[in-house]
């Protein structure tokens, strides 16, 4: 035996070490591809809880502008202005009481 065949690497130390790197290259690319997976499901699961944030105040608001609304248009029946006072500056007020339908001023068409 030679120098040469001394540093030659036996076959079967090749195809073990080829099958670890392929096990080892073929786990590390599976990981990555299910890291890659999470990362999309957490992102979906953000997009989600801003969505629903927006619309919890897009409610709040819509809420405390009808509350605000609602208080003034009380206060406002709650005064009945005479006719000197003249007509709301804007809009039409629908009294809906047991005898019928009213709206204030009369003939001004609703705004849309």
């Amino acid at each position: 035996m030679g120098p040469r065949e001394w540093l030659k690497p036996p076959r079967s130390l090749l195809l073990i070490l080829s099958l670890v790197t392929l096990v080892s290259v073929s786990a590390l690319g599976w990981f990555g591809w299910r890291l890659l997976d999470q990362d999309r499901i957490v992102e979906t699961q953000r997009a989600q809880e801003r969505l629903e944030q927006a619309a919890d105040r897009f409610a709040a608001t819509l809420r405390e502008k009808l509350a605000e609304t609602g208080e003034r248009l009380r206060a406002w029946a709650s005064a009945v202005p005479s006719a000197a006072e003249g007509p709301p500056p804007e809009g039409v007020v629908l009294l809906l009481s047991d005898s019928g339908l009213t709206a204030s001023p009369a003939g001004r068409p609703p705004r849309g």
